[in-house]
């Protein structure tokens, strides 16, 4: 029982550093929990669940900033702080009391915006179509650091999840693609995800060194064996091309395979086939 007891005590200690000032409420919603039961929770606008929905909706609101930069020059927040015993009007950007301070998801949507700028605006559409959240994703793109990386933004403003395909087009050269793909990498783990797929529109395919250079890397990037990447193919003639992946792949007992659709890649990574 006091182990048990331990483990709620530090619960509500936890979830208190994030929700300051609410001791009460976060006690009733810890046993809440630990009963299984259901929760409704109120307060005034602007606090609790309704920040995370203004957040979704500013970073919606942001990628139309991005795809327009060559209007918009400058973007500002306002109001930014807020004491949690005396604010005027909600939502606020940050939230202090007389010994700290924390920020709304708001806050850190700004943050991550303004931390991933870019220096360049890159053509972006989805399915084919230029405007903006016509799947329901709402995107941005950017080339940044001195043309070293690409920079998306996707922002999916419903509660249900959304499969995305994203395509990157316009490689001209005869490189192992292993920065793209550490790229890759880092955003699965940032994101808890193993399964990839990649959807690739090759000007003309890798050289057979380059293909084993490719698989063969992946470990030092991060891949392990729980990972999978289905790499899909424009056309078949592309992905006989580059079946020397596959081989590779097999050999090394790296889960990297090459499909000529996108259904049977998923079938794939959702461990079907």
């Amino acid at each position: 029982m006091g182990g048990s007891t331990e483990i709620i005590r530090r619960l509500e200690d936890s979830v208190g550093r994030t929700l300051v000032g609410k001791a009460e409420v976060v006690r009733l919603a810890v046993i809440g929990l630990v009963a299984r039961g259901h929760l409704l929770i109120e307060d005034v606008p602007g606090v609790g669940k309704t920040t995370l929905a203004a957040a979704l909706a500013e970073a919606v609101f942001m990628t139309g900033f991005e795809r327009n930069a060559d209007v918009v020059q400058m973007s500002a927040y306002a109001p930014l702080l807020a004491h949690i015993d005396a604010w005027q009007w909600t939502p606020n950007l940050i939230w202090f009391d007389n010994l700290r301070s924390f920020g709304t998801p708001s806050y850190y949507a700004q943050q991550m915006f303004g931390s991933n700028r870019g220096e360049r605006v890159l053509p972006i559409t989805q399915n084919g179509n230029a405007a903006n959240g016509t799947s329901g994703v709402y995107s941005s793109a950017a080339m940044g650091d001195g043309a070293r990386e690409v920079i998306v933004k996707l922002v999916n403003p419903s509660g249900d999840s959304r499969d995305t395909v994203v395509t990157l087009s316009g490689r001209s050269v005869d490189r192992a693609p292993s920065e793209v793909c550490a790229a890759v990498l880092e955003e699965s783990r940032k994101r808890g995800r193993e399964r990839i797929l990649i959807e690739l529109d090759q000007k003309f395919p890798l050289s057979p060194g380059n293909q084993f250079a490719l698989v063969t890397k992946l470990p030092q990037l991060g891949f392990t064996e729980r990972h999978r990447i289905a790499l899909v193919h424009r056309t078949p003639e592309m992905q006989d091309a580059n079946q020397f992946i596959n081989l590779v792949a097999s050999n090394h007992g790296v889960n990297v395979r090459n499909f000529r659709g996108l259904e049977p890649a998923i079938a794939w990574l959702r461990g079907q086939s």
